[in-house]
């Protein structure tokens, strides 16, 4: 039943549709740069491994739901229930969950991913395994603690009852976003200690790479763990507001973007990205096999394409003999 138009202006229309409509428009805008992306992967990283192709595949899969389900949401808060005061004052768990569970699978494929980045710069067994164990228990921790939330959610849906789900809600946001910075942080100390291990007069050669290197990490980790440290802050500072549901409904496209970038990133020939770890596997397994620095490639731009990416040990001897060669991430 319809509301008189006095008492829907007397509603807080800004924190609980507004903010939603706003989220949903900067959601569609990131789901349109990730179907870009992705059509780019699947069409310049074809011979990729089937595990990373079905990682990719899975987050967009997620993000095709979730944003189909936010444009569903917005439809009926905006126009199929308009006016009716009892049901903009409640959450529908049907919408909610699915836009929680999408997020949260965007965002446990993305960190599992990272960490088997972080598993490749490690070289001793046993480092690797608690790294792994610690990385993927909090992706676990933050899964476990949004299906609680979910099931809060299905008990106590009005706006005003979200006070009950302040526990879950701390949890699933502050533990992704510790992940996401962990993993940053892990990746740039590794990448610090490979940097230590060359000789100085190397580094001037390297430093553009290494630099490279370190702003992507921190991209890495920061936008993610940003937008969700913000949610959280937000609903904290008011619990019936939607401006903490918008900055989430956003956080899954922006985690499958941060495998994207990565993917895309890792070689840059002329400017085009090229093939990828299946190419490389082999080359990578026999670096490791003499000591050198596992995970952490080179490939280069010069007027000579070189099909397979160069170790960091090997890159002075190259820069020496083409000192136009400007060096690119191919951090595997």
């Amino acid at each position: 039943m319809s509301a008189p138009l006095s008492v829907i202006k007397s509603l807080p229309l800004d924190k609980v549709l507004g903010a939603l409509l706003l989220g949903s428009w900067f959601n569609t805008v990131l789901f349109t740069i990730e179907i870009v992306y992705v059509w780019k992967y699947f069409t310049k990283c074809s011979n990729d491994k089937i595990m990373i192709k079905a990682a990719v595949a899975i987050g967009f899969s997620a993000d095709i739901i979730t944003t189909i389900i936010d444009w569903i949401c917005i439809y009926s808060y905006n126009i199929k229930n308009w006016g009716n005061v009892n049901y903009l004052m409640v959450q529908p768990i049907v919408y909610y969950s699915m836009l929680l569970t999408g997020t949260v699978v965007s965002a446990f494929v993305s960190q599992v991913y990272l960490t088997s980045r972080v598993a490749r710069l490690v070289e001793r067994k046993w480092l690797k395994a608690i790294l792994s164990f610690v990385f993927v228990g909090s992706s676990l921790t933050s899964v476990g603690s949004a299906i609680w939330l979910m099931r809060l959610l299905a008990k106590h849906n009005k706006y005003a009852d979200r006070g009950m789900l302040t526990t879950p809600v701390i949890i699933w946001l502050a533990t992704a976003a510790g992940c996401d910075v962990s993993l940053a942080a892990t990746l740039v100390v590794l990448l610090l200690r490979i940097k230590a291990s060359h000789p100085v007069s190397s580094l001037s050669t390297m430093a553009p790479v290494f630099k490279r290197l370190l702003i992507r990490c921190v991209e890495t980790g920061s936008a993610t763990a940003g937008v969700a440290l913000l949610a959280l802050i937000c609903f904290l500072n008011d619990k019936e507001s939607n401006t903490e549901a918008a900055m989430a409904w956003c956080l899954g496209r922006i985690y499958t973007l941060t495998i994207l970038v990565n993917l895309l990133g890792r070689r840059q020939v002329n400017g085009h990205s090229s093939t990828s770890d299946a190419q490389s596997s082999s080359h990578t397994a026999s670096r490791q096999k003499q000591g050198r620095n596992p995970g952490v490639h080179v490939s280069q731009l010069s007027h000579v394409t070189y099909d397979d990416p160069i170790p960091l040990d090997s890159l002075p001897q190259h820069a020496s003999q083409n000192p136009q060669v400007l060096a690119s991430v191919d951090c595997k």
